[in-house]
Order: structure tokens, then sequence, then C-alpha cells
């Protein structure tokens, strides 16, 4: 009881001095709850079922999509490796690699293959459009909701347009901020250039248990070749760098 009042006596003392530690255990305990939150939605991301089974194939001692070229023939010899039940070469396209939590990328891809092994729920316009003009895009929910787009319109990201044919869920967060396009017009667009080449490869194996043992493999496959490989679980490569790009949406009536 005394003990009691000797604390109520010094808090109120020097009300400003107790003000200002309230307020900082207020701070921590809030960033803390932050930084936990934080860490929570990451595990979230990647820990899908599908996150668990797939390799992500990156140019070794790369950092920047812009940087990291992999022939495209890589993808056969990489299907041919036991335990491997797909490979997605993907091209990606960022206006830049500077630091942004809020990335907005393309990435071209086969369209037959990118509808097979992702999984891609549309919500809206048509896979069949996606399929047969070369100029469209399927865009996530996310980054349609967030830049105001519709199936129909037109944009340009980094001097590249597109057409919205279709806009989709995924059940891996992170898929519903890209930009779907054919990996032939990616490769061929100006700002991109590199035809025959591709960003990365996406794996998806029969058993997650295994992946450490086949992404060694495939690194050992390309160790002496002129472009060797990192290849390392879902870590979501997307997330690490780009600022806000040039985007353009263009209404048609």
């Amino acid at each position: 009881m005394k003990l009691g009042k000797l604390v109520a006596k010094n808090l109120a003392r020097r009300p400003m001095r107790t003000l200002l530690t309230l307020l900082g255990v207020a701070s921590a305990m809030l960033l803390l709850v932050l930084v936990e939150s934080l860490s929570a939605g990451l595990d979230d991301a990647v820990s899908g079922s599908q996150a668990a089974r797939t390799l992500i194939v990156y140019r070794l001692n790369r950092y920047c999509p812009q940087t990291s070229n992999l022939p495209e023939w890589y993808g056969a010899k990489i299907e041919k490796i036991e335990g491997v039940e797909s490979v997605l070469p993907i091209k990606v396209y960022l206006s830049n690699c500077r630091a942004s939590l809020d990335l907005v990328a393309f990435n071209g891809v086969p369209a037959d293959k990118a509808l097979a092994t992702r999984n891609i729920d549309l919500i809206a316009g048509s896979k069949d459009t996606f399929r047969d003009e070369r100029d469209s895009a399927l865009v996530g929910r996310a980054f349609a909701a967030r830049r105001g787009v519709d199936v129909g319109d037109q944009f340009r990201f980094g001097n590249i347009n597109v057409k919205v044919a279709g806009i989709f869920g995924s059940t891996e967060p992170v898929e519903e901020g890209v930009v779907l396009t054919h990996l032939e017009y990616l490769q061929r667009a100006g700002p991109v250039n590199k035809l025959g080449t591709v960003t990365q490869y996406e794996v998806k194996i029969r058993d997650a248990s295994h992946a450490k043992a086949i992404a060694e493999q495939i690194d050992d496959l390309f160790r002496t070749a002129p472009e060797p490989t990192d290849t390392r679980p879902q870590i979501l490569f997307l997330q690490g760098a780009t600022r806000e790009p040039l985007f353009v949406p263009v209404r048609h009536p």
C-alpha cells in the first residue's frame, strides 16, 4: 500500500517526465505491433501451398531484374530434372530498381503455360482474348483496384502499351499486383529488346521437402555456363525494388 502511494506521488511530482515516459512506452509497443504485423503478412504471402513448392531460378550475382538475363533454352534442361513438375519462363520488366514496397511489374510469360501453372482465377474479361491478342494483358485484382483500370482499358507502363484483357485473383497475394503479358511481346518491346532471354524461371516441384536438393541440381547444371544460376525458394523477388512507374491510363468510351 505504501509502495503504491510512493509510486503515485513520484508520478504526480513530475507530470511532464511521466507523460514522456508513457509516450515512449506506447511508441515502443506500437512499433513492436507494426513489425510483427509486417512479419506475419510476409509469412502469409510466401507460405501458401504453391509457394512452398516453388523455386525461382535467377542469374547468379544479379540483384536487379534488368541485369538478370538467362537463355530461354535453360527451361528445357530444367524440366528434365527429377522432381520438377513445371517450368515457367518469366521476363520481368520494371521501370527502375530503386527501393519501394509498392512494386508494379510486368511479367512476360507464355500465355498457355502461365494459365495452366499459376493459380489464376479470372474475375472479369476473357482468357481467350489474352491468348489471341499479343499486346493484351491480364492484371491482378490489387493492381486494377489501385490504378483504376478495367477490362478493355489501355495503359502505358514504362513506355510499353498494353490492353487489359482480364482481371484476375490469385491464392498467392503477391501475384495480384502483377501485370501478365505475352513473353515474346515483352521481349521485343523497345525498353527491353532481349529476344530469347528471360529474367527468371518459376519452377514448381512435386515435393517441397526436396526443394534444396533440386535447387542445387539446377545450379550445378549451369555452374560452368556463361550465365550461371542462383536457385532459391520463392522469397518474393518482386518485392525488391522499384518506385512507382510512369503509368498513363487511357479510357475508351
